[in-house]
């Protein structure tokens, strides 16, 4: 199996880290120190990639719809392939490829799943492993249409036929924002927009850790330990207490993503706008 080795080389503060090796994936060997401002409609890095800048920390993503607005949050539109996904045909321990049921001919495309995860549960769904896919073939033309999926270690133990299995692909594969969901409360919050997207499909970094500046709700922050923060549907963030008391967060449990660096003074109205994010270091 191929492999990408290189050292960590940090520039004035910065570094790239490529995310293991994914044959299905462009941009392997790039370890050019971008600016985290850039855009563009061709992919540069692997999905995931890490750019340290300082105290800062971004992902590179794809967009999967254009991005207007940077002091929103962008969220993860990624979701589970699950229905009646099984194995197809058994496997021994030491394979590196296994074959899992598709969802039609020629779906998913080629490489669709490359740095996603299947999880193998087994008829009793309990744990059994997490492994990350390497590459997978494009679906086959017959029904259950089974595509053939390289991992990235050897399996630790045999497969049966048809044993229950999830897919869940790469979250960095579709990011938006909620201008593009309507409500990011049903998804995952990645980070902030390092800058504005001109077009769906184009790739670029959200920033995932460390000082950012958010739309601030407007809500009073004069008590004393205002600090914990969660992002809400429109992708600006809250401060969970002020959540609980208004109610309204009953029954709801909100994301967390960091901290106020605001200073807690008696003012009623001092927002949150700048916080210390904490999704993925």
């Amino acid at each position: 199996m191929s492999q990408v080795i290189h050292k960590l080389i940090n520039k004035d503060g910065k570094y790239v880290q490529l995310p293991p090796y994914r044959a299905g994936e462009a941009g392997y060997g790039n370890l050019a120190i971008p600016s985290q401002f850039t855009e563009s409609a061709i992919q540069e890095y692997p999905l995931g990639t890490r750019l340290v800048v300082g105290d800062r920390v971004y992902r590179y993503c794809k967009y999967g719809a254009a991005c207007a607005r940077t002091v929103n949050a962008a969220f993860s539109v990624v979701d589970m392939f699950e229905a009646d996904v099984n194995t197809y045909g058994a496997a021994v321990a030491g394979d590196t490829t296994i074959e899992v049921d598709g969802a039609s001919a020629g779906s998913p495309v080629k490489d669709a799943w490359a740095g996603g995860y299947l999880s193998v549960l087994g008829s009793s769904q309990t744990y059994r492993t997490i492994m990350q896919i390497i590459s997978n073939k494009a679906a086959t033309a017959t029904d259950p249409y089974p595509v053939e999926l390289t991992l990235e270690q050897p399996l630790p133990f045999d497969l049966g036929d048809n044993v229950s299995c999830t897919i869940f692909p790469n979250l960095y594969s579709d990011v938006r924002t909620m201008y593009a969901i309507g409500n990011g409360a049903y998804y995952t919050c990645v980070g902030w927009p390092a800058r504005t997207i001109s077009a769906a499909n184009y790739y670029g970094w959200v920033q995932t850790w460390g000082p950012c500046f958010t739309n601030r709700a407007a809500e009073d922050l004069s008590a004393g330990g205002d600090r914990d923060l969660v992002v809400v549907g429109d992708g600006a963030v809250r401060v969970v207490d002020k959540m609980v008391n208004a109610g309204a967060a009953t029954g709801e449990s909100f994301q967390r993503v960091g901290f106020s660096l605001a200073i807690n003074i008696p003012t009623a109205g001092n927002g949150c706008g700048w916080f210390y994010m904490q999704i993925a270091p």
